[in-house]
């Protein structure tokens, strides 16, 4: 599998974060930097209810289209933050 120079992807995307608590789900993946920066679109609904995990990767993937982001370039970007330990599941 051929993949991009890291010159070629895009600043920046929004991903899920695997295992991190609820509210703390969604982060923005920057390009050239190590980990991510939590974003609070997870947060509670006024209800106290918080969105299910498919309704956040929905969301990412929502978001990382409106940046012109597709899902292979966002893991790209997300693998560079975050290294081979984070296991990205694209929407298909």
């Amino acid at each position: 599998m051929a993949f991009m120079k890291e010159s070629t992807l895009r600043v920046y995307c929004y991903g899920v974060v695997p295992g991190a608590p609820l509210g703390e789900r969604i982060g923005i993946f920057t390009r050239g930097e190590r980990g991510h920066q939590a974003v609070d679109f997870d947060s509670a609904h006024s209800d106290g209810r918080f969105m299910t995990a498919a309704q956040a990767k929905d969301l990412v993937f929502l978001m990382n289209r409106q940046l012109g982001v597709d899902p292979g370039e966002a893991e790209r970007i997300i693998r560079a933050a975050l290294g081979p330990l984070l296991t990205v599941v694209p929407k298909p």
